[in-house]
């Protein structure tokens, strides 16, 4: 009970730390900028700038404290901060029930983190960026050089430079008949670095899943729309169909 305790805890710290590196993501700045920024500069209130103090920065408990405003300005504080706290508190105790093995359970919640970032930073600013994306690829490979990886290091690599060859090819040719993108380059580097984590079987239900989420949301969206020319990010899609196949397996 104590460990479930503890996990909801950490959950709810790494949900409001996720949803910060998220909120302060610039996408026209520099990554090393924004890295920087998100490193080292204390947390503050977006309205008046005043830094936080510690009781200010307790997740889900301050915002009941401060009955959801600023200590300082007394301006509203996004509800979307007490959502992202709760909803990864919520994780972290079911990845705790979920997972018997400790191995598993901290690589799920990594590659959960993960993800999650991955997804936002795409629907919000049709980006996948490539720190997040090529470091994803290099610890996959990393991983399964050891004993703890889910696939070996020989199958990691064809797995990534299959994926990224045939959807290099797919995007082109699509390019060359239609005359604008219809795969971002993002989309196939994320693929490729989801191929140095699972097995071969594995990745066609990956796609399966993505493409008929992104179907599923496509056909909305240009029903309510009806314009001939619709631009969605497929990353989120992507790493849905990932974690589910994930969370099964």
């Amino acid at each position: 009970m104590m460990e479930l305790l503890m996990m909801t805890i950490t959950g709810s710290c790494i949900g409001s730390f996720l949803h910060m590196l998220q909120t302060q993501f610039i996408a026209t700045s520099p990554y090393i900028n924004s890295l920087k920024t998100i490193g080292w500069c204390r947390s503050c209130c977006s309205t008046c700038q005043h830094p936080l103090g510690f009781k200010q920065l307790i997740p889900l408990f301050s915002w009941l404290w401060l009955r959801g405003r600023c200590y300082y300005c007394q301006t509203p504080i996004p509800i979307s901060h007490v959502y992202f706290e709760l909803l990864f508190a919520c994780l972290f105790a079911f990845a705790d029930i979920w997972f018997s093995d400790h191995y598993q359970l901290i690589l799920f919640l990594l590659l959960s983190c993960w993800f999650y970032l991955l997804a936002l930073y795409d629907i919000k600013f049709f980006l996948l960026p490539d720190y997040l994306t090529l470091s994803l690829l290099i610890t996959g490979v990393l991983i399964s050089y050891t004993d703890y990886g889910r696939i070996n290091i020989q199958q990691a690599v064809l797995n990534s430079s299959v994926l990224f060859i045939m959807l290099l090819l797919l995007a082109y040719l699509f390019y060359y008949y239609q005359g604008y993108a219809g795969l971002g380059f993002g989309d196939i580097k994320l693929s490729a670095a989801l191929g140095c984590w699972f097995k071969f079987d594995q990745l066609p239900l990956i796609f399966i899943i993505s493409s008929l989420l992104a179907l599923i949301y496509f056909t909305i969206i240009w029903y309510n729309n009806r314009k001939t020319f619709i631009k969605i990010p497929f990353g989120p899609f992507l790493l849905f169909g990932a974690w589910s196949v994930l969370l099964y397996n």
